[in-house]
């Protein structure tokens, strides 16, 4: 790795956000201040004595004897703060049916519960005027209070926003059993229908952005939506031995009746095994399309689709038939069965998060009445591809889009640059027509393998589903414009992309400019709905109208408006974005939280231009004074991931506790070209993605950001694996690490996984892939594990702090372990933590409060 240039040559590499002072509060509340250096207040934070009692035994457990019961509790309380904090977790928008010329948005705001070991959630209702020149000038404001649907497992409102369909399970009604499925229909303020499906017709109903999604038709009548086939029968039912059920005498029944009553009570056995879909997907076996007849309460299955895979996200209603009323067709996207790029494998590869696997989009004729058949057996429809998901039509209904992930197909990488492929549509009255139209399959977005220049479009990255109604309004050419969220450099954009030219506009500001990272959650005629945040300030909900006039004064309440600067940091090419005011209150548990957020400046660094960048985030009154600070370099997993400018709790923490973080985004992040992506991939990992990582941490020592004795890496995950490699291979520089359920030994994590191909793809290659791995191969990938490193670590001293899921599928807690057992008989020190009911990505919050009180215990004795 070439040395860090010297700060002076460097700092035109460097842009920094806007500097803002910012009153307590939550940020899209503040208002204009000078820009000057906030000096943090020097008042020790106050406990929040009513739950700080319930978490003592935590607090003091992340401290050693000796440490000062006044420091640890100081942040334990600082957690608790950050803990208690609300924020937007999404936002969607509604016609509403009573007046065309607005939309309701509906806010869902999430806030922890540590008693529960839970979040809750909560949904408030606004108007919002479609036409821009309004709607852009009109302060938005949250409401008071918001409403808490517990119980919801999955909730749809119709396009006209006349029905809503609620999806609940039977566990929360004693009466109904935990086995059932409750689908209501909500229509005119009231319940119109509720159906109760029982297992014989489905399991559960799948919500998640693998396999779930739900679409009305045309017509309203009819719901499509992704479930569990029901399972078969276990075994035949056997008998019980001499155990048989006893019979009441007092009945007067004669002997033959009473021999009748008197049957043995027979069991039924396990049966065979049916395997799953990993990490995130437990109970997922055979996901399939339902559809709702919402008139007569039938559930009826989509046949056909069974042989060619499992149901994944998003079926979509077709344009309707004529002289039909109403839809009568689906797009399904479905995984296949064959994964056919790892050719050595009989077993289902985890899927969560795995768009290498290949998929497929057929249509699917669904004949009205239910005594029919259908038209035609399913039609392939993406035939030139091995990827297709999130299929959408275009307004007009003369154009199907869907995404294509064929490069992460082809190369393995887990995630990799996404084409936006098209075909037209010129309706589905036979299987014919639709294969004429298939032929015509071509590429709207295809794969970037290199931005143009620096800073320039890179490809499209999307993850998760697009809005249902994803579509602006027509331009001047009545050409469909479609709105989407990609990664962009260091930080999640949002994109307009001409689906006639493919011409791709960024609509929200780059991180390197301040604008931070952006959340797509809705588009409805015109207007969009998204979250934004940034390493100091909480998500928030803002909006844009797509013929808003572009330079709008916005005329807002000075009490309890939007910072101007955040209306001008949002200014991106093609959009004006305003924020939702909140009606949060800086109550007395979240103050200290929020006095530390306002204290917190982040500025995005380009380490290796076009390939390797870091965003650094610490306290203002660090930056104003020029101290240097203790640095946590903090590389993301994946490995095809991205650290973006968003808030994170844990960062926003250990960056009030006084240390510099500096987010990694190393060769074979995401959203920075095809090219740099796959560089990692075959033999990489461990070497060129460890050495961008000690360039960030010497970038940020001839910056004068770190104390360059007081160096530590944390991650999870690919991150851990980094962390891990970090402390073994550099010890000089590192003094410790934290990792995350990490992976420490890829030979020793092949069979144990549910992603065994990415222990090849990322060491040998995607070619190299057996279910029995040669000794070679796991050699190979035991030369590039940092188990190998552990006689350093010990020998240097550096201390190892271990956070293991007990139930993780993706790095089961064995392989952590492993390091852990191999360090210690090094003679070097490794702390475990294990949190038995916690998959990978320790999400719950119990778990992530002792996580983290415990990691600021941890890095304070050792860095």
């Amino acid at each position: 790795c070439p040395m860090a240039p010297a700060a002076a040559a460097s700092a035109a590499a460097v842009r920094v956000n806007p500097t803002f002072t910012r009153p307590r509060g939550f940020p899209d509340r503040l208002t204009r201040a000078p820009r000057a250096p906030r000096v943090p207040s020097t008042r020790r934070p106050v406990p929040n004595r009513r739950r700080v009692t319930q978490h003592r035994a935590t607090a003091m457990s992340a401290g050693e004897p000796g440490d000062d019961d006044a420091v640890v509790e100081a942040e334990t309380s600082l957690f608790e703060s950050f803990a208690s904090l609300p924020f937007a977790a999404g936002a969607s928008l509604h016609r509403d049916p009573r007046d065309p010329s607005r939309l309701t948005l509906r806010v869902t705001t999430s806030q922890r519960d540590l008693v529960a070991n839970r979040s809750r959630r909560s949904v408030a209702a606004m108007n919002v005027d479609k036409d821009g020149s309004k709607g852009a000038s009109t302060p938005l404001y949250h409401p008071p209070f918001g409403t808490e649907e517990r119980g919801v497992l999955a909730s749809s409102v119709s396009p006209s926003g006349n029905k809503r369909m609620v999806v609940r399970s039977g566990k929360d009604d004693g009466d109904r059993g935990a086995d059932v499925v409750c689908v209501e229909i909500w229509e005119g303020g009231a319940l119109a229908a509720e159906m109760i499906v029982f297992p014989k017709t489905h399991g559960a109903v799948c919500v998640d952005g693998t396999f779930g999604g739900i679409s009305w038709s045309a017509a309203e009548g009819r719901v499509a939506y992704v479930a569990e086939a029901p399972a078969p029968d276990p075994t035949p039912e056997w008998p019980s031995g001499v155990t048989v059920a006893a019979v009441d005498g007092s009945d007067g029944d004669s002997t033959e009746a009473s021999e009748k009553k008197k049957k043995k009570k027979g069991w039924r056995g396990k049966g065979r095994w049916r395997e799953e879909w990993g990490e995130q997907l437990v109970g997922r076996v055979e996901p399939a399309v339902f559809v709702l007849d919402i008139a007569d309460g039938r559930v009826t299955r989509v046949a056909g689709l069974a042989e060619h895979g499992v149901a994944a996200s998003g079926p979509v209603w077709a344009p309707m038939a004529p002289d039909t009323i109403d839809s009568d067709a689906l797009v399904c996207p479905v995984w296949r069965s064959n994964i056919d790029n790892f050719d050595n494998t009989s077993r289902r590869l985890g899927l969560v998060f795995c768009f290498n696997r290949p998929s497929a989009a057929y249509l699917a004729h669904v004949p009205l009445d239910p005594t029919g058949d259908a038209k035609f057996p399913p039609v392939l429809l993406t035939r030139s591809n091995r990827s297709a998901l999130w299929p959408r039509f275009t307004p007009d209904g003369d154009v199907l889009v869907w995404f294509s992930h064929e490069r992460a197909v082809e190369s393995g990488a887990h995630f990799a640059t996404v084409a936006l492929c098209a075909m037209p549509w010129r309706g589905h009255e036979s299987a014919d027509a639709v294969d004429a139209a298939v032929e015509e399959n071509r590429d709207i977005v295809p794969v970037v393998d290199a931005p143009e220049r620096p800073g320039g479009f890179p490809g499209l990255y999307v993850s998760s589903p697009p809005p249902d109604d994803p579509w602006l309004l027509p331009d001047s050419n009545s050409r469909s414009r479609m709105v989407l969220q990609t990664t962009w450099g260091a930080g999640e954009a949002i994109v307009e992309v001409d689906v006639t030219t493919g011409t791709v506009r960024r609509m929200t500001p780059a991180p390197s400019d301040g604008g931070g990272s952006w959340t797509l959650c809705d588009a409805k005629d015109g207007v969009v709905a998204a979250i934004r945040s940034d390493p100091g300030s909480i998500p928030s909900v803002r909006i844009a109208w797509g013929d808003a006039p572009r330079d709008v004064d916005v005329d807002v309440d000075e009490e309890n408006a939007p910072r101007d600067a955040d209306v001008d940091l949002a200014r991106g090419l093609d959009a004006t974005w305003k924020a939702v005011v909140s009606g949060f209150p800086s109550t007395p548990a979240a103050s200290a939280a929020l006095d530390a957020c306002a204290n917190l400046t982040h500025r995005v660094v380009e380490v290796r231009p076009g390939e390797v960048e870091s965003v650094v985030v610490r306290s203002r009154s660090a930056v104003a004074s020029g101290e240097r600070l203790p640095t946590i370099v903090l590389p993301h997993g994946g490995p095809h991931a991205n650290c973006g400018a968003a808030y994170v709790t844990s960062t926003a923490y250990l960056a009030s506790l006084g240390y510099a973080v500096c987010y990694c985004n190393y060769r074979g992040s995401t959203g920075y070209g095809d090219d740099a992506l796959q560089s990692l991939v075959g033999g990489g990992a461990g070497r060129a993605d460890v050495d961008d990582c000690v360039a960030v941490a010497e970038r940020a020592v001839a910056d004068g950001v770190a104390d360059p004795k007081r160096l530590c890496a944390v991650g999870g995950s690919h991150g851990g694996f980094l962390a891990a490699h970090l402390v073994g291979q550099r010890p000089d520089l590192f003094r410790c690490a934290v990792l995350r359920n990490p992976v420490t030994d890829i030979a020793a994590m092949v069979p144990s996984t549910d992603i065994p191909d990415w222990c090849f793809v990322e060491t040998l290659g995607r070619e190299a892939y057996s279910d029995l791995p040669s000794p070679e191969a796991l050699a190979a990938m035991r030369d590039a594990s940092p188990v190998r490193y552990v006689n350093e670590v010990a020998k240097h001293d550096r201390g190892v702090l271990m956070l293991l899921g007990g139930v993780d599928l993706r790095v089961p807690p064995t392989n952590g372990l492993r390091y852990a057992a191999s360090l210690t008989e090094a003679g070097g020190r490794c702390e475990v933590r294990m949190f038995p009911e916690d998959s990978h990505g320790l999400l719950n919050p119990r778990t992530e409060f002792e996580s983290f009180v415990t990691v600021a215990g941890f890095l304070r004795r050792n860095v």
